[in-house]
């Protein structure tokens, strides 16, 4: 958190003119341009300090690496398959809706979105009550095998004070 493109060229020994060459070389530089906490950078140096490829991922689907020499920058875009797995949750408020997610094993993203799928119905902040209860379907996006983000919300129903209420992507 708080690390630029440029701190991480930096710390390779890598100055400005070098990272201006990588952003020069993209239609669009926005994936170098708004990094994230946790993205992953690798570069290839040389014997001489000098970069010869870096690696990073434009979104998650695809895999981008650079290749510096002297006279161009040229890259390979590697596309990375996705699995969308459904999962199905379901909880009963005790406490809170983040503790009652929690337990059902919900991310407090899904949370929210649960949340703001019914936003429009329930006011969450007062008419939430111990007993009320929800199931949801949703995905979860894999890459290569490792967890990588939460989907979409395809279905859930949400039970308030007695009324069940739907919602279907």
């Amino acid at each position: 958190a708080g690390q630029s493109l440029s701190d991480i060229f930096s710390a390779q020994g890598l100055g400005a003119d070098v990272l201006q060459r990588a952003l020069d070389s993209q239609d669009d530089a926005s994936a170098l341009r708004s990094i994230r906490p946790g993205q992953q950078f690798a570069f290839a140096l040389d014997n001489s300090g000098t970069l010869t490829a870096m690696r990073f991922d434009r979104d998650a689907a695809n895999e981008v690496t650079l290749h510096f020499t002297p006279d161009r920058v040229t890259q390979t875009i590697h596309a990375r398959d996705l699995e969308h797995r459904i999962q199905v949750a379901h909880g009963v408020v005790r406490g809170s809706l983040f503790d009652a997610g929690e337990k059902a094993g919900l991310s407090d993203t899904m949370v929210l979105r649960l949340a703001k799928a019914f936003a429009y119905d329930i006011d969450f902040a007062r008419d939430l009550h111990a007993g009320d209860s929800f199931s949801v379907v949703y995905n979860q996006i894999y890459r290569e095998g490792e967890h990588l983000k939460d989907g979409d919300i395809l279905a859930a129903t949400f039970i308030n004070k007695g009324k069940r209420y739907s919602a279907i992507r």
